[in-house]
């Protein structure tokens, strides 16, 4: 009878120790779960911000040549169109034109003179630089 009541008791032990160990195989597997999605929240993370710089780098450049152009098409009209810049008062290498727009500006600048004109206009937007040419 005796044996048969430390047979039970040790049978309940055991029983309430295998229960307690249920517990922290929950918690491990919880706490291991947690942990991945941190690291792939912090991976998503890391490729999303690069994925906005890209996006910001083509932003800017793009604003840089829509300036570049912006200067071409002027100064091309005022040397057609109106004839009020007179390119013999320049030299080779001479800034013809600058304005500043917003956040950017464009500067044209004489490239050549002989046997043709060659114009070249810059367009600076946020460290961003583009180059538009004519030539005629």
């Amino acid at each position: 009878m005796k044996l048969e009541k430390i047979i039970i008791c040790m049978n309940k032990k055991f029983i309430k120790g295998i229960n307690n160990q249920k517990g922290q195989v929950a918690l491990l597997i919880t706490l291991s779960t947690m942990f991945m999605l941190f690291f792939v929240g912090l991976f998503l993370t890391d490729e999303l911000m690069k994925q906005v710089k890209t996006t910001l780098n083509k932003i800017h450049s793009s604003q840089s040549y829509y300036l570049a152009d912006t200067g071409a098409e002027y100064i091309a009209y005022k040397l057609i169109r109106e004839g009020s810049i007179n390119i013999s008062s320049f030299a080779e290498g001479d800034e013809i034109l600058t304005e500043n727009i917003f956040d950017g500006k464009y500067s044209v600048v004489l490239s050549s003179v002989n046997p043709s004109i060659r114009i070249n206009s810059i367009g600076t937007y946020k460290q961003t630089n583009r180059n538009v040419g004519l030539e005629w």
